[in-house]
């Protein structure tokens, strides 16, 4: 139901209730009117018949009255609102009055006659022989107030109709911006952002418009920002997995080609010691230092490829990978004490996430080592319905509010893209009491068992 639609019927139905109370009010207006009228020419002919009977009597009496009062109501003929009937000794009516030429042929619906016409009893006046009957008659005031109601009626009508198809213009003129409102709304609802309200005449009008047209600018914007950081994050993530690439490749270049040139030094040293052992003291102590100096090389070199990129990642899993990795900096930082808590079956989650649950976790526990002055560091892994859940989580210092989206938390910032960038959360808490818990939360596709 249209706004125009329901305005004219609100208009209709209020003019419709002013028109009932007014036909009810005049209705009764008419009753009383035309009881007062009917009473009062009833009074008037019941005192004129009584005192023509009265004066009859003086010189007539019997058939003789009966007759010169007669002869007095033929002359009289139609009284106004009254019916006059003549009855002999008998009860015989003799005479009745003529009928109305007012309005002749003509009379109110049944209807409206008993709705405003008075019931008054007749007035019946005894003689000698013979009685005069006097009926009110208010058919003929009935007709009058219908006539006036008829002609009430037809310019209510008149007016009624004039009203509305006035108002229908009026508000269809005033509600034709809302037609382009709800056009407007629809195309910014189908996606169309660049639709613009005109500026409307009417305040309240105007001010819808002004203030849609600001929301849909701040959308555009906002929306602009999103494309725009949606691409970069992208951008990120291209850019993780080449770096992530390069790291592999080096990683691998340096397992197998130092490493092998490392073993070979090693072995080399090895042998050229037990040649010369017991002949040469010197070239003992020189081929022993190679060989020890080769071997920090090659473990220094295992350390390296590990934070590059954990060649088991690719074989044995995360699970692994992370069982290593908390071994390997339990040795480097003794004053910590490392907790691993891992499902039970920990599917194989992708590179991409693995990678990202990794690096997440190495940077945490770095800024935990080196930044926290914690005693205690735990890591938890969780399997969600449609994701994974990491929680590293330090007993340290804590890390200011103001420091969190500070500039040099190049770390933090980091470990956000590689969430965000993989459609997840990451999400930093801290206490009063000192600690800090890092949550990272990935989607995760259909898993397979690994």
């Amino acid at each position: 139901m249209s706004l125009r639609f329901r305005i004219n019927l609100l208009v209709t139905a209020v003019t419709l209730l002013f028109l009932g109370a007014g036909v009810y009010l005049m209705i009764q207006e008419m009753r009383g009117q035309i009881r007062e009228e009917i009473e009062a020419s009833n009074r008037v002919t019941a005192q004129l018949m009584t005192a023509v009977l009265f004066s009859s009597s003086m010189f007539a009496r019997g058939a003789l009255r009966q007759s010169v009062v007669q002869d007095f109501l033929a002359r009289l003929g139609r009284v106004r609102a009254n019916e006059i009937y003549l009855y002999d000794g008998s009860d015989r009516r003799v005479y009745e009055s003529p009928p109305s030429t007012y309005k002749a042929g003509r009379h109110a619906p049944d209807w409206f006659a008993h709705l405003v016409g008075p019931e008054l009893p007749p007035v019946r006046l005894d003689a000698d022989s013979f009685s005069v009957e006097i009926v009110p008659d208010a058919s003929r005031s009935v007709l009058d107030a219908w006539d006036d109601m008829l002609s009430l009626a037809w310019l209510a009508a008149g007016f009624f109709v004039l009203v509305n198809g006035l108002l229908y213009a009026v508000v269809g003129r005033a509600v034709k911006p809302v037609r382009t409102m709800v056009q407007g709304f629809a195309r910014a609802e189908g996606g169309d952002l660049s639709v613009r309200l005109p500026d409307y005449a009417l305040p309240e009008l105007h001010a819808i418009g002004v203030g849609f047209n600001r929301m849909l600018s701040v959308l555009e914007r906002t929306l602009a920002a999103e494309r725009e950081l949606a691409e970069n994050r992208q951008l990120t993530q291209v850019i993780q997995r080449h770096l992530e690439e390069e790291r592999r490749v080096l990683a691998r270049e340096l397992h197998d080609e130092i490493g092998q040139y490392l073993t070979a030094i090693k072995t080399l040293a090895q042998a050229t010691a037990n040649r010369v052992e017991g002949s040469d003291v010197r070239t003992l102590e020189s081929s022993r230092a190679i060989v020890s100096s080769a071997s920090q090389i090659y473990d220094a070199m295992h350390r390296i490829i590990r934070r590059l990129r954990p060649l088991a990642l690719e074989g044995v899993g995360l699970a692994d990978t992370l069982g290593e990795a908390v071994s390997e900096w339990g040795n480097l930082y003794p004053q910590l004490a490392f907790e691993l808590s891992l499902p039970e079956l920990l599917p194989r989650l992708g590179d991409d996430i693995e990678i990202a649950l990794f690096r997440i976790t190495q940077e945490a526990v770095t800024n935990a080592t080196r930044h926290a002055q914690a005693q205690k560091v735990s890591i938890r892994i969780e399997m969600q319905d449609a994701a994974v859940r990491l929680s590293v989580t330090d007993d340290g210092a804590g890390i200011a509010a103001d420091r969190l989206h500070g500039a040099g938390r190049n770390g933090l910032l980091g470990m956000r893209e590689r969430a965000q960038g993989l459609g997840g959360s990451l999400g930093i808490e801290t206490s009063p009491q000192g600690g800090t818990r890092i949550v990272a939360q990935l989607p995760i596709q259909a898993p397979s068992l690994g």
